[in-house]
This record gives structure tokens, sequence and C-alpha cells, in this order.
């Protein structure tokens, strides 16, 4: 499991508002994603840094998706580039179904 974590801050902050419309509009593209499990999409309004965390079944998937194509698309939406990293995953404490996860 590899969890990517792609940041950016934003050359002038925006509303939470504007920022949530536009993750709205990137839902579907990620929707079924072959060998994403979870993507978290994160933004704290008075810094204007933005965080993508995304959870996949391994650096293939997720090298599959980061290309430039991908982050070309990135910046012409943002007006910025962002950095991404890829981390093994080793294990996931989840309250939510009440399980550990090791890896």
């Amino acid at each position: 499991m590899i969890t990517a974590i792609l940041e950016y801050c934003l050359p002038t902050p925006c509303a939470r508002s504007a920022v949530l419309e536009k993750f709205k509009q990137a839902e579907n593209r990620f929707r079924g994603m072959a060998g994403l499990q979870r993507k978290y999409f994160c933004y704290d309004e008075a810094s204007g840094l933005g965080l993508s965390v995304y959870l996949w079944d391994s650096k293939t998937a997720a090298e599959a998706v980061f290309t430039e194509a991908f982050i070309s698309g990135f910046e012409s939406g943002f007006g910025v580039r962002p950095s991404i990293r890829c981390i093994d995953t080793l294990m996931i404490v989840d309250n939510a179904a009440d399980a550990v996860v090791v890896f």
C-alpha cells in the first residue's frame, strides 16, 4: 500500500467554498480509478495550503496517474505546480471500521 501526498500553496488564498467547488468538479475523475483506495481533498483557507492524500494499491498505480500531463493539468487549474511524495504505508488504524490493517 502506498500513501501519496500532493502538496501545493495557492498563489493567492481562495475561499474554502471556491476550492470546494473545484474539488467537486474533480470527484468523478477519481471515482472507480484503478488502484486508488481513497483520496482526501484538504485545504487550509488561511494559508492557501492544499493537500491531496491518496491511498494506492501500489506505487505503480500511483505513478500511472501522476504523469507530467496530470501535473500540468493541475497547474493549469490551480495556478501552481504541486509536489508529490509517495510513501510506503505500513499500517492503518481505521476507527470507523474498528479495524487495524497491517501491510
